[in-house]
C-alpha cells in the first residue's frame, strides 16, 4: 500500500517474467477483494509486528548454519567474517518465526542468479530499523552479492522524494550528497561552488527541534511542507512546544494543524505548478515540468526561501528552477544525469571497503544482540498504523473521489479475532495503550494475523493518544507506528423505541 508502483512492478516480474517471491512480513497470505502481494509468494513467513529485526538476524545466523559464506569475501575480510559469524551464532532463531522456513529462503535466495531486497516500513518505522537494514546488507556481503550486478538493497521510502530529501543534504549530519559534515573531500567540493565555508557542525534532529522550542533554547522555526502536529503522536505534544516560539513561520499548500498555530503562513504551490526535479526510489532523478499557473499568490517552495534570505541579508537569488539544478550538479556529481542511467547504480567500493576493514565493529554489539518480543504490559494486541491502498498521509483525505472509496478509519482486525470478541461490523471498541485510549469502529480482514491490528495512518487523529515515541538511538528517526494495546468492546447503548417503549438495541443483542 505504502509504494503501489513498486507493488506492480514485483507482480509483473512474478507473473510474466518468472521470478521467485520470497516475503517475510506481518500480513498473512488471504484472496480477497484487493490483491495482497504475500499471496505471490514461493514462501511466505508471517513476522509478528515488532519482530523483523529478530528475524533479519536469523537471515544472518542461517548464512553461517547453511555454509554459504562467500570464500572471496572470507580470503579478503577474514576479520569481518569471523566477528559477525561469532555474533550472529551466538543468537539463537527466532522463537516466534519458523526456523525451517527461514533457512529454506536463505538458501532460495543465496542460489538464485539475480535478487533484490526491498525493505518495507514494517521495518524501517520499527524500533531498531536502522540496525535491521544495515544487517541486511551484511547477509547480502556474506552470500557475496552485494557488489554483483542484478542485485541490491532497497529501502522503500514512504513520502515521494525522500531519497531527494537525504541527498540535498536536508539531514542534520549530512551534507548534500549525501557526505559527512566532516568529510575534508565534499567540504572542499561545496567551498568551491558555495564560496564559502559550510557548516563545521551537526544541525538538530525533529525530535530535539520540539525539545529546544520547549524549553526556549530555541527562539525560531520555519516549517516546510510538514504538519508534525498531526504526523507525531500526541504524547510528543506539540503543539504545546510550538507555541513557545517566539516565531513560527510555515509553509504550506494547506492550513495544516500546524499552519493554524504559525504567526505567518507562506502559500506554496503544488508539484503542478511548478518546474523542478524529483529523485526517485532507484536514485533516478526525473524532471518535474509545470502543468498549470500557481493558484492565488502561492510560490514555488525555492522561490519563497531565496526571498526570505534576501529580506534576512544573506541573499540567495536564483533566476529560475534551472539555476538550481546546476547548482545541485556542481556539488553533486550524480545528478549530472537526468533520467534512468544506462548504467545501474553500484556500491561505492571505498565505502565498503571502509566498514568490512573495521567500521562494522562500531555497533556490532547493538546490531547482535538479543532482541526478545516486545513487553505487552497488560496490553496483548499489537497495533501497526501505516498506509492504505487509496489514501497516503492527509492530503488524499482531501479528494473527494478518495473519500468516496475510503470515508473514514476502521481497526481492520482478522475475523477469528473479531468472532472471538463477539463483535460484528462497524462495531466499536475501546483501546487502552501506556500513553492513552480511543475509541473506534471496526472491520475485518483475512491478511491480518491473529493477535495483530491495523489503523489506517490517514485518520489517524482519532487513535493519536495511544501512540508513543521511541527515538532510533543512531539516525534519531521518530518510530510511532506500532504500540501493544488492550481492545474492549463497547456494549451498545440502548434506546426507548418511539413505537413501543420497548428497549430497541439496533437489531442485536449485546452478545
Amino acid at each position: 500500500a505504502a509504494n503501489p508502483i513498486v507493488g506492480l512492478k514485483v507482480k509483473e516480474a512474478v507473473k510474466k517474467r518468472g521470478a521467485s517471491l520470497l516475503t517475510l512480513e506481518t500480513l498473512t497470505p488471504s484472496i480477497e477483494t484487493t490483491s495482497n502481494i504475500a499471496n505471490l509468494s514461493a514462501k511466505h513467513l508471517t513476522i509478528p509486528v515488532g519482530r523483523h529485526g529478530a528475524a533479519v538476524q536469523g537471515l544472518v545466523k542461517a548464512v553461517f548454519d547453511e555454509k554459504l559464506v562467500d570464500a572471496g569475501l572470507t580470503a579478503r575480510a577474514g576479520a569481518y567474517v569471523s566477528r559477525i559469524r561469532a555474533a550472529a551464532t551466538a543468537l539463537p532463531y527466532p522463537s516466534d518465526v519458523d526456523k525451517a522456513t527461514l533457512r529454506a529462503m536463505v538458501r532460495t535466495f543465496a542460489g538464485a542468479r539475480r535478487g533484490v531486497i526491498l525493505i518495507g516500513q514494517d521495518l524501517l518505522q520499527a524500533v531498531g530499523g536502522y540496525e535491521a537494514t544495515v544487517n541486511l546488507m551484511d547477509f547480502l556481503l556474506l552470500i557475496g552479492k552485494l557488489t554483483q550486478p542484478g542485485w541490491g538493497l532497497a529501502p522503500l521510502t514512504e513520502e515521494n522524494n525522500e531519497q531527494g530529501a537525504v541527498e540535498m543534504g536536508a539531514m542534520a549530519e549530512y551534507l548534500p550528497g549525501p557526505t559527512d559534515i566532516t568529510d575534508p573531500a565534499a567540504r572542499s567540493l561545496l567551498v568551491g561552488v558555495w564560496k564559502e565555508e559550510p557548516p563545521v557542525s551537526k544541525g538538530m534532529r525533529l525530535l530535539e527541534m520540539i525539545e529546544a522550542a520547549r524549553s526556549g533554547r530555541l527562539k525560531a522555526l520555519i516549517i516546510v511542507g510538514e504538519n508534525p502536529v498531526r504526523s507525531l503522536p500526541a504524547s510528543v505534544k506539540v503543539a504545546e512546544a510550538l507555541e513557545k516560539l517566539e516565531l513560527l513561520v510555515v509553509q504550506e499548500l494547506f492550513l495544516t494543524e500546524t499552519a493554524k498555530l504559525a504567526d505567518v503562513v507562506l502559500p506554496a504551490c503544488s508539484y503542478v505548478e511548478k518546474n523542478g526535479t524529483f529523485t526517485n526510489s532507484e536514485g533516478s532523478v526525473q524532471k518535474v515540468r509545470q502543468g498549470l499557473d500557481p493558484i492565488g499568490d502561492s510560490r514555488p517552495d525555492w522561490e519563497i526561501l531565496s526571498s526570505l534570505s534576501t529580506l534576512m541579508g544573506y541573499p540567495l537569488e536564483y533566476g529560475d528552477a534551472k539555476e538550481i539544478l546546476k547548482e545541485i550538479r556542481a556539488a553533486i556529481p550524480g545528478y549530472r544525469i537526468l533520467g534512468a542511467t544506462a548504467e545501474p547504480a553500484r556500491v561505492d567500493s571505498r565505502t565498503m571497503e571502509q566498514y568490512v576493514s573495521g567500521g562494522f565493529e562500531d555497533d556490532l554489539a547493538t546490531r547482535y544482540r538479543a532482541t526478545p518480543s516486545p513487553k505487552s504490559d497488560g496490553h496483548v494486541w499489537l497495533l501497526r498504523v501505516g498506509q492504505t491502498l487509496f489514501h497516503s498521509g492527509a492530503m488524499s483525505t482531501k479528494a473527494k473521489g478518495l473519500l468516496e472509496i475510503q470515508k473514514e478509519g476502521k481497526l481492520i482486525m482478522n475475523p477469528a479475532d473479531a468472532e472471538r470478541l463477539g463483535l460484528a461490523q462497524d462495531d466499536r471498541v475501546r483501546l487502552r495503550s501506556t500513553a492513552g485510549e480511543a475509541s473506534v469502529p471496526v472491520t475485518m480482514l483475512g491478511r491480518i494475523p491473529a493477535g495483530t491490528l491495523f489503523y489506517p495512518e490517514s485518520f489517524r487523529e482519532a487513535i493519536a493518544s495511544l501512540l508513543a515515541v521511541t527515538p532510533d538511538p543512531v539516525t534519531g528517526v521518530p518510530y510511532g507506528k506500532q504500540q501493544n494495546v488492550s481492545v474492549e468492546r463497547i456494549p451498545l447503548t440502548p434506546t426507548l423505541s418511539p413505537v413501543t417503549g420497548a428497549r430497541d438495541m439496533g437489531g442485536r443483542g449485546l452478545g
